[in-house]
């Protein structure tokens, strides 16, 4: 299978894993605790059984503490964050707002890795903005709703835990064995941030809930494992990324079609588009 196939099938299970979560979420008042501790470890549990086919290995973890830590902690807030968000925003809007983590990804790489910023990653950052303010202006006016601000610390939370993974992946013998790792720790550190989540835990096996859950962590899985596949492939950052912002604007149609977010339909087109464009220019 081609790297191209692979973030082609990523890009899509991505964006019906971001409308299932929004409906899952909307049909109750979750609790993002505990549902971000159920989610990630359903996910981390798929991944783990198809990692022991493939050869599941986990390499000495001493040296790398430090780096695991920060994942954790980092991939724990933005679960927390991109649920709060989608309970208080509209999908659309916050797949179009979350696309800003490639901005965060290359700040962090100019800070910690001494990636240089050209004069055309500026531009790509103006455009990135730009895109957040487009999607966020109401009635004459820039207003950041509880829902957009959630989306935008999501962003920043992964795009600087993405950073960290180029690091941490080529100390794992395979993808599907990092992937474990980082779903399940996170998920861990989730629940200790607030231990009284746990009762509520029993919310989601109720079989209905239950089934809708897996399914949603099954292609949130599938996303994860062929993004990276992806690069193991063949492909490259700069032809990986901008594909996978597409997206976007599948997300934004899908929404239209199952949760009927008509509302600012072309302020959240033309906001995806110029996303898409700095995204690009960031590359």
């Amino acid at each position: 299978m081609t790297w191209l196939i692979l973030v082609l099938i990523s890009t899509v299970t991505f964006s019906i894993a971001g409308i299932l979560q929004k409906i899952l979420l909307r049909e109750e008042q979750s609790d993002p605790i505990a549902y971000g501790f159920f989610f990630q470890m359903l996910t981390a549990l798929i991944i783990f059984i198809y990692s022991l086919f493939v050869g599941f290995s986990i390499p000495n973890l001493i040296p790398l503490i430090p780096n695991l830590i920060l994942m954790t902690v980092f991939y724990a807030l933005f679960n927390f964050c991109l649920f709060r968000a989608y309970q208080t925003a509209e999908a659309s809007e916050v797949s179009v707002l979350f696309a800003s983590r490639t901005l965060w990804s290359v700040v962090a790489a100019a800070i910690f890795l001494q990636e240089a910023l050209n004069f055309q990653k500026i531009v790509g950052i103006i455009f990135i903005v730009l895109g957040v303010i487009i999607v966020s202006w109401r009635s004459k006016s820039w207003k950041l709703s509880k829902g957009h601000l959630f989306a935008i610390l999501a962003s920043f939370f992964f795009g600087t835990a993405f950073t960290n993974d180029a690091f941490l992946i080529n100390h794992f013998a395979n993808v599907p064995s990092y992937l474990a790792i980082s779903f399940a720790l996170p998920s861990v550190f989730l629940l200790l941030l607030q231990p009284k989540a746990f009762k509520n835990l029993r919310l989601f096996l109720d079989k209905k809930r239950f089934i809708k859950m897996f399914v949603t962590s099954l292609f949130w899985a599938i996303a994860a494992l062929t993004v990276f596949w992806a690069y193991q492939s063949g492909g490259t950052v700069i032809q990986i990324s901008p594909i996978s912002q597409l997206s976007i604007i599948l997300t934004v149609i899908l929404g239209y079609i199952f949760l009927k977010e008509k509302d600012y339909l072309w302020q959240k087109g033309l906001g995806a588009v110029v996303v898409i464009i700095g995204a690009i220019l960031l590359i």
